[in-house]
């Protein structure tokens, strides 16, 4: 393959399939408010403390299934299907696109504190927090 072809096939039809997928996604999962809801709203209901490692354990099914198809191409020669491959290794980077943009909105203090009083989220890994409290427990 050439650079030419590489760019062309590859990073550009990439960039493309991110943008088409996570605008898709995103009015099936956000909303204007919170382009991160899925993830905010799924930390009572996960074994997590943050959004970033809810994404995380979301994203690892996608790197097995990677390293699934790696591993059949070593045993036996199989090519995956083209689109099987771009949905497997473009659910992978659009996690990491996700977990990223956490953890800039993060950066925003303001937005950190709101989340967390929204989805009544209580951090954990903060000796500061509420969980270290045991006077708030009712």
């Amino acid at each position: 393959m050439t650079r030419k072809q590489f760019v062309q096939d590859v990073v550009q039809r990439r960039v493309q399939l991110i943008q088409q997928v996570l605008q898709t996604k995103n009015s099936e999962y956000a909303d204007q408010e919170d382009v991160f809801k899925a993830f905010t709203e799924s930390l009572p209901l996960s074994f997590h403390d943050t959004k970033q490692a809810v994404a995380w354990e979301f994203m690892v099914k996608h790197l097995q299934s990677i390293k699934m198809i790696i591993e059949a191409r070593a045993k036996s020669g199989k090519i995956p299907d083209e689109k099987v491959l771009e949905e497997k290794i473009g659910d992978a980077i659009n996690y990491l696109i996700l977990i990223e943009g956490m953890f800039k909105e993060d950066m925003i203090p303001s937005k950190v504190t709101e989340a967390r009083i929204k989805y009544s989220y209580i951090d954990i890994n903060n000796p500061n927090s509420d969980a270290w409290n045991h006077n708030s427990i009712k």
